[in-house]
């Protein structure tokens, strides 16, 4: 198993908030930011879904399975 210093960053499919750059980039330490603007997400993943958390708050909600991160939003 690899150490979370060397996992490389991963692109989604979500869209920031901020600015709607339509790929944000996720760390491997879950922290979530758009490229762009800097604007910045907590990304919290379960089993079968994921919540967007911005300044503590869920914002989003996908369903997808894991690896395939959709943008899905909460209501």
């Amino acid at each position: 198993m690899l150490a979370e210093h060397e996992l490389d960053s991963e692109e989604t499919d979500l869209n920031c908030e901020a600015c709607g750059n339509e790929r944000i980039v996720v760390d491997p330490d879950g922290t979530a930011a758009c490229p762009d603007c800097r604007e910045t997400y907590a990304l919290v993943v379960h089993d079968e879904f994921a919540l967007i958390e911005t300044g503590g708050w869920t914002t989003r909600v996908t369903l997808e399975p894991s690896g395939e991160m959709g943008t899905g939003r909460a209501n």
